[in-house]
């Protein structure tokens, strides 16, 4: 194998274009068994847009594995197994369901190694992906080629090892349709991943591989279920496949510092089959070529007198909210307290007044900006639905720094109204171009305290009441006040 020459494909570019869709954001929220998909003009969920872009490859032009043929943008690796084996990405502004996005791919390197089972080679590719409103995502993707073998080799794990602890441990057994959907979406036709007998006689796999990606995804789909913010950075690497019929664990835990988590995905012996990295933050970085995420800035001029100041602190919170009605609010009081007591925790409960539904963080910001409220108030009253029921009937921790993690009340089917209505509420949020996008996924959730204790989720009483009015809140930052400036009638 000539690397030499093969490195002479390191520094190729080119660039694509597509339409972000809402078709496949609506089939893969259904094959992640979202209840909802998000609407045109939300936000398009992180490592979604891994269903755009895909290569439309000739029949004529596929390898006997399903893969594309190499030789033309990618190095002719002689080398016939290959597999996407981790990542980098970055996040600044949203991708917005509907829009065209601009994507400019580079080969960034191409390495040699040699391995347990031979040659291999890793390439790593940059993509960067551009809306109007500038950088989106800045992606690097590792690849690995190999040479055939009649085996995998799977190192297994000593049974008797106890699994390594974490915050949330979910279980799931992906199935043959789990894999084939992912793979339709993503117009992935390697063929391990749906053609058991290919990926057993040719592969030497006992079953169908997982696809590394859907992995990821759902790695940051059961972490955002139970974070606020939204993704700022995800890193992952493959470490040993997932299989077919087999049950995984999506694993997770905070970092020491707050919006960072360390994530895994295990294989049924408890071994780590991925891990990954993840750094959340409230707010879009706007530009990723900012010091906010490491790459350089140009140097700007400056003048006596006009240097650039640092900005001020944020003061002032906005956001949109459903508050508890008086009954409501008190029993869940009420439970926060009997949940301190019979879990010893040491957080103490919110007061009533401050119990609410998070619709939408607008921002933060230093003094109230006049703009943005009444943009905010245009756009809510176009908002028009009648008055309806929710339910919370269970609680749980969110995820956050130690001592600063929040107990709150969550729902199921009991909710299904009120998603409707934040649905409505977000198309018109977006419409309206101010503050926060509206993010890709709306948890609902009540907090009740704030505590050290990491609870795992527990049935409670429902807590029910009629929603007949949202509200737009400014939070006075550190001083525990909500101050109403506007309220909408629901029904009216």
């Amino acid at each position: 194998m000539d690397i030499s020459l093969l490195q002479t494909w390191v520094g190729r570019r080119r660039e694509e274009a597509a339409v972000i869709e809402g078709s496949s954001t609506a089939a893969l929220a259904a094959t992640l068994d979202h209840a909802d998909a998000p609407e045109p003009g939300a936000s398009l969920p992180p490592l979604w847009h891994w269903l755009y872009f895909t290569p439309r490859t000739r029949q004529s032009e596929l390898g006997a594995d399903g893969h594309p043929r190499l030789g033309d943008f990618m190095p002719p690796i002689p080398l016939t197994r290959r597999m996407w084996a981790g990542g980098r990405l970055r996040f600044g502004a949203p991708i917005l369901i509907g829009e065209t996005v601009r994507r400019e791919t580079e080969i960034q390197s191409i390495t040699h190694k040699s391995g347990g089972q031979g040659d291999l080679v890793f390439v790593t590719l940059r993509h960067r992906l551009h809306t109007d409103r500038g950088l989106a995502i800045d992606e690097e993707q590792d690849l690995v080629y190999r040479a055939p073998s009649q085996s995998a080799e799977i190192t297994a794990r000593d049974p008797a090892l106890a699994r390594e602890p974490a915050q949330w441990r979910e279980a799931l057994t992906p199935d043959p349709v789990l894999l084939f959907r992912y793979s339709a979406l993503t117009f992935n036709a390697h063929r391990i991943h749906y053609d058991a007998l290919y990926a057993k006689s040719e592969e030497g796999y006992p079953g169908l591989v997982v696809q590394g990606p859907l992995t990821a995804t759902l790695l940051v789909d059961r972490l955002l279920a139970r974070t606020e913010g939204r993704l700022a950075e995800f890193s992952f690497r493959g470490v040993r496949p997932l299989f077919a019929d087999a049950p995984l664990s999506l694993c997770g835990e905070g970092g020491e510092a707050r919006g960072e988590y360390r994530l895994w995905a295990e294989t049924p012996d408890g071994s780590t089959a991925m891990s990954a990295t993840a750094r959340t933050q409230i707010g879009w970085t706007r530009d990723l070529e900012s010091p906010e995420v490491g790459l350089p800035m140009p140097d700007q001029p400056s003048f006596p007198g006009f240097e650039r100041q640092p900005p001020l602190p944020a003061t002032d919170r906005l956001f949109l909210g459903v508050f508890l009605e008086r009954d409501a609010a008190a029993r869940g009081v009420d439970l926060a307290r009997r949940l301190r007591k019979d879990l010893n925790l040491r957080g103490m409960p919110l007061a009533a007044e401050r119990l609410h539904i998070t619709l939408h963080h607008i921002g933060d910001y230093a003094g109230l900006p006049p703009r943005v409220i009444a943009a905010i108030r245009d756009a809510a009253a176009t908002v028009r639905m009648d008055p309806f029921e929710v339910e919370f009937d269970r609680v749980a921790s969110f995820s956050g720094r130690p001592g600063n993690r929040p107990l709150v009340l969550r729902g199921g089917d009991g909710l299904a109204e009120l998603m409707k209505f934040q649905r409505g509420l977000s198309v018109a949020i977006t419409r309206a171009r101010v503050g926060r996008p509206v993010a890709s996924q709306f948890t609902p959730h009540v907090t009740l305290l704030y505590d050290d204790i990491q609870v795992e989720e527990l049935a409670v009483e429902p807590i029910r009441w009629i929603v007949r009015e949202f509200i737009l809140v400014h939070s006075l930052l550190g001083q525990t006040r909500h101050v109403p400036l506007a309220r909408w009638s629901l029904g009216g």
